[in-house]
């Protein structure tokens, strides 16, 4: 991940990898809640949670996809 935001914003990236995790667990939950109130059931929760889950795995699969792959620089030779 370095390489790609920097050293020095490797940590802000992390933070906000976690809060984003974090955000995005509690509206799991609470929409997983509010499911179950709506319909009595959780079976609708669990099979929007598989539909995202499989959404997600196909996205990730095009991470980078398109992206040029930058050619190292290479020094001169002394002389």
């Amino acid at each position: 991940m370095s390489g790609i935001v920097g050293i020095e914003r490797t940590g802000m990236m992390i933070a906000w990898i976690t809060v984003i995790h974090q955000v995005g667990g509690a509206g799991a939950a609470f929409l997983g809640g509010m499911m179950r109130i709506s319909f009595g059931t959780y079976l609708e929760a669990f099979i929007l949670s598989g539909l995202l889950c499989i959404g997600a795995a196909l996205a990730v699969l095009f991470i980078g996809s398109g992206r040029r792959r930058l050619e190292p620089a290479v020094a001169p030779l002394p002389a």
